[in-house]
């Protein structure tokens, strides 16, 4: 690609893709925080519009098929990436020096392995949440359910995490990356999911990971 464009945010230069722009509508605001972590640990600088559901897209951004303009799209000048798990592993590889999609064959597995897990165990019912509340109406049910998948769910990481401090290998992944975004939204949408006394290892991978993109986020 060709990055034409320089940008200072705070200590560090941010690359600008030429014409890479991100479009959504604000309903799919929960799934937007995994892919602003990713390219800001990248270092790519996304130019980024709203597009309310009912009107038209941008004619810079037709989408390429019915559903795209379901999911966020990326707008490179080569064609289009649709869906926040895909733009995250579109920008991952783009900086490929950072391994954020694994450092190995093996690990670049686990990484999409765990992605899976995670769309289905956590980021679902979270969008679920967020989505009832949005509406207005009372979500107590609904967080009570979301509750008993981020325990369940809770149970599987501390118990991964018990000798590791990472998800996958010894750095951070887009599989971090995802969950750091997911559990971050079912705290603030009134989730439990820092329970440390019953997840040690999880807490402790929270702390740990929440420095990292901290320090990515503000470099």
């Amino acid at each position: 690609e060709n990055f034409r464009t320089l940008r200072m945010h705070g200590s560090h230069w941010y690359m600008l893709p030429d014409m890479w722009a991100l479009y959504y509508s604000s309903d799919r605001e929960v799934d937007l925080s995994k892919v602003h972590l990713t390219a800001k640990i990248c270092c790519i600088g996304l130019r980024t519009e709203v597009v309310e559901a009912g009107e038209p897209w941008p004619s810079s951004c037709e989408p390429a098929c019915g559903l795209a303009a379901r999911f966020p799209v990326l707008q490179t000048p080569h064609g289009q990436v649709f869906g926040a798990g895909a733009i995250c592993r579109f920008l991952a590889r783009s900086k490929q020096f950072l391994a954020l999609s694994g450092s190995t064959f093996q690990e670049e597995g686990e990484v999409e392995s765990w992605l899976e897990w995670l769309q289905n165990e956590l980021e679902g019912p979270v969008r679920l949440l967020w989505s009832e509340r949005r509406s207005g109406r009372d979500h107590t049910r609904m967080l009570e359910a979301c509750n008993g998948n981020i325990n369940r769910a809770s149970v599987v990481l501390n118990e991964h995490l018990r000798a590791r401090t990472h998800l996958v290998g010894d750095r951070l992944t887009i599989a971090d990356i995802s969950l750091h975004a997911a559990m971050q939204h079912a705290q603030d949408l009134g989730a439990d999911v820092y329970a440390s006394a019953h997840s040690p290892h999880l807490a402790q991978w929270v702390a740990t990971v929440r420095i990292e993109c901290l320090r990515a986020g503000s470099a």
